[in-house]
């Protein structure tokens, strides 16, 4: 009697035992995966520096200017770029109108051209951005934007202005697009004022965005150009920082993100 009373205890505890580790299992296994989505919920932020005035921080696709940048630029190293030339990891400090590069020494770097920088946890492919001369290119596709449009005609070469023609693989198929920036502020004879984004891709133009005004009123105009093209989002597709300038009573500068949805780029936040 006592043997199988006592057989019959240690079948009870080998399966409390087996009970007891699966309820581990699924407590440990439950903690595990909680901890991951909350790792994949929380997107990394990207801080953007495109002068003194723009600055702001980027994640999950909002752009937030609400940043205390003495925190940041004191604890955060950017990838700093002259004119779309790579420089090196600086330090950075705001001054007036000035963004000013510190090395580890603590001695300031000078940089020729126009700074742009950003602080994230890699570092993410970036694209020269400048403008450049008329070229034939940029007549051809201007000449399509405006076609069939009977108030646009095509301006004289002096009076096309902020250039560009970016040569980039937006959407990771490695097979370079060509994105255009192409405006205009009329002329002395001519009071037509137009401003395109688009970008070329497999011999087809997209339109991105445009502003015209062909009339002699004063209405309030927009000029777009290429601030960066970068994967914020690290899902493969760039997106497009544009940087709007509106000329009103006075000029206002802001930048807005586009993101590629569908084959079409679409806004998806603004600098307020």
């Amino acid at each position: 009697m006592m043997k199988k009373e006592k057989k019959k205890f240690h079948f009870q505890l080998k399966y409390f035992i087996v009970l007891a580790i699966a309820i581990l299992y699924f407590i440990l296994c439950f903690f595990a995966f909680g901890t991951v989505d909350n790792k994949q919920e929380e997107a990394p932020t990207i801080y953007l520096v495109f002068d003194a005035e723009h600055r702001f921080s980027y994640s999950d696709g909002k752009l937030d200017e609400a940043v205390d940048w003495n925190q940041i630029f004191g604890t955060r190293k950017f990838y700093s770029y002259s004119d779309g030339t790579y420089l090196g990891q600086y330090n950075l400090m705001a001054y007036n109108t000035m963004i000013y590069l510190f090395d580890d020494q603590n001695d300031s770097v000078d940089y020729p051209g126009t700074l742009f920088a950003y602080a994230a946890g890699k570092k993410i492919d970036v694209v020269p951005t400048g403008f450049k001369e008329l070229d034939q290119n940029i007549k051809i596709v201007l000449s399509k934007l405006i076609e069939g449009n009977d108030r646009m005609t095509m301006p004289s070469d002096d009076e096309l202005t902020m250039l560009q023609e970016i040569e980039v693989d937006l959407d990771g198929d490695s097979i370079e697009e060509v994105v255009y920036a192409i405006n205009s502020m009329g002329g002395e004879n001519n009071n037509q004022q137009f401003s395109f984004l688009c970008y070329e891709k497999n011999g087809e133009l997209y339109r991105i965005i445009s502003n015209t005004n062909s009339t002699n009123d004063s209405d309030l105009m927009h000029y777009y150009t290429i601030a960066q093209i970068m994967d914020l989002d690290d899902d493969g597709t760039k997106e497009l920082i544009v940087r709007d300038v509106q000329y009103g009573t006075a000029a206002t500068e802001k930048y807005r993100i586009y993101k590629e949805e569908d084959g079409n780029y679409r806004m998806i936040t603004s600098e307020t």
